[in-house]
């Protein structure tokens, strides 16, 4: 059986998945799933819930692993929680709408709480199902770029909304345009998530955990694969997810912390912004932006109605495509607080003790600065995982290492004693 040991946060490995570990791939499979099936029977209904709904199911089994979960990040999520309440309560558009967008800010965060309380064993089944996930998308792809789509990307298009455009016969987000780089309109791989900017985080989340799986049958193979189709979504959230779990560690290992930060930085900007606007999508920088303006309008923020792709397809507003933003905005100034003691505890967690996830989570969480795609469910299950569980290790390393500290001050006492 799937056990956790007494000490609080600790887990131990157990040869065997949990029912929590189970549902956890259950809800991948299902993202996986949701999709094709639209694409194959578009008539019917509440198919993109179809993961949600494994997932309230998962947060509600998780919770008899509360008590072994470290309590700090728990406060942490409880309190963007409770904030988004707020926001929901202040809401100034109708409670569907309100819905829509609490759904997207608080079920990720959520997930982290799910990867608190995961076994090793656990995480380890879920980092393998995830990178599978990313190699179909990958394989499926490489069809998708010598032109042979089996899944029509009409069918989600269209699925209960109306107001998307299309263009040759496919969505408008699955053309890029670069002309800084005088190269005009290029079409996007979607994937089977039938979404360029989700299939890029599907494939780019599973070359960051390949990265690290080491054992993994084939996996030079799977590595370049996996690189090239993330590049060819033109998925800024993907392409961030990968360079920090691969490149940032490395960066910080060379050069130190501070000095890798410096670095990055403008490389996250240039992403965010300046490719954005080759993409025709400024909004993804203005999201970000305007999340943070309406954020110091009040101390928890004007409540859902100001960001948001929901909102823009009504006509409500033209500011959307960052996740972080909607939050920001709804939550206010302490949700801004959260998330930079989030970031700020990932970073400084980098590579201690082999927490290599708390890169990824930082990738994710970057990335959903830039976008509202970061929050896809079908696509960023296992990345919003990762940073529970990067959490949880930065919790174990800093009580060993306490362990540690007490042991040679004991060593040293005894040491003294023996002297006199």
């Amino acid at each position: 059986m799937t056990s956790i040991d007494q000490g609080e946060g600790s887990v131990r490995e157990s040869g065997k998945l949990g029912a929590i570990g189970k549902l956890t791939i259950v809800a991948m499979l299902a993202g996986f799933a949701q999709t094709v099936l639209i694409a194959l029977a578009p008539s019917l209904p509440g198919l993109t819930l179809l993961d949600d709904a494994v997932v309230v199911l998962l947060v509600f089994a998780a919770l008899s692993r509360i008590g072994k979960a470290p309590a700090v990040p728990i406060y942490m999520i409880f309190c963007w929680v409770l904030l988004m309440v707020f926001g929901a309560a202040f809401s100034t558009v109708t409670e569907s709408l309100t819905f829509v967008l609490f759904r997207q800010v608080t079920i990720p965060v959520l997930l982290v709480f799910i990867g608190l309380t995961l076994t090793r064993d656990e995480w380890r089944a879920v980092t393998k199902v995830a990178i599978w996930i990313g190699i179909i998308n990958a394989l499926y792809m490489t069809l998708e770029f010598i032109g042979v789509r089996v899944l029509d990307p009409e069918t989600l298009a269209t699925y209960d909304r109306t107001h998307l455009v299309m263009r040759d016969g496919l969505p408008a987000y699955y053309f890029y345009y670069a002309d800084a780089f005088g190269l005009g309109q290029l079409t996007r791989l979607g994937g089977t998530v039938l979404n360029p900017p989700i299939a890029g985080l599907v494939t780019g989340g599973a070359l960051a955990l390949l990265w690290y799986t080491k054992d993994f049958s084939r996996r030079k193979m799977w590595l370049v694969l996996l690189a090239v189709t993330t590049a060819l979504t033109y998925g800024r959230g993907g392409i961030l997810v990968a360079a920090a779990a691969i490149v940032l560690p490395y960066l910080i290992r060379k050069i130190g912390a501070f000095a890798a930060l410096v670095v990055s930085a403008p490389v996250v900007y240039l992403i965010g912004t300046q490719l954005a606007e080759d993409g025709n999508s400024g909004i993804h920088a203005d999201g970000l932006t305007e999340g943070v303006r309406f954020a110091f309008d009040g101390v928890i923020g004007t409540g859902f109605g100001t960001i948001g792709n929901a909102l823009k397809a009504e006509g409500i507003t033209r500011v959307s495509e960052s996740l972080m933003g909607i939050g920001f905005a709804a939550g206010g100034v302490l949700a801004i607080a959260v998330a930079a003691a989030l970031a700020v505890k990932l970073f400084t967690s980098i590579g201690k003790s082999g927490n290599w996830e708390a890169a990824v989570g930082l990738g994710v969480l970057v990335a959903a600065m830039f976008s509202e795609s970061a929050g896809a469910l079908n696509g960023t299950i296992p990345l919003w995982i990762a940073i529970g569980v990067a959490l949880r290790k930065a919790h174990d390393f800093r009580g060993q290492a306490s362990i540690d500290g007490d042991a040679s001050a004991d060593a040293v006492s005894i040491a003294r004693s023996a002297k006199a």
